[in-house]
């Protein structure tokens, strides 16, 4: 017969096992980025180019819960072309100069994962 402390000590030793695995996991990925002298470069992320990031996932598990607000779909937009500004990829001028809803929504989740529409 199981009772709840038996299942809890097993779901502990899960979660301990869980945890040992990715330690190990992160230890191997910071050995990679210290093999390719990548540390410093993960290391140079500004807090700004954080935030966007950070930002754009939560707006990504939102759309693919529902269908995002025309307000989230306004920061989207000004959080897509921030982090393109930070990462050099647009200029400023560029992102000032352009005109509003000129990408879509479509085209601005290809642009978050690395694909082209």
């Amino acid at each position: 017969m199981n009772t709840y402390p038996e299942i809890d000590s097993i779901e502990i030793s899960k979660l301990k096992k869980k945890v040992a695995e990715l330690e190990i996991e992160l230890t191997k990925a910071q050995e990679v980025l210290k093999e390719n002298d990548l540390l410093d470069e993960v290391m140079k992320v500004s807090d700004t180019e954080a935030i966007c990031t950070n930002e754009i996932a939560k707006l990504k598990i939102a759309s693919d819960n529902g269908i995002l607000t025309l307000e989230d779909v306004k920061i989207l937009d000004l959080l897509v072309k921030n982090l393109l500004a930070i990462k050099g990829k647009v200029s400023t001028e560029d992102v000032a100069g352009k005109k509003k809803g000129q990408k879509t929504v479509a085209e601005l989740l290809s642009i978050v994962n690395g694909t082209k529409t």
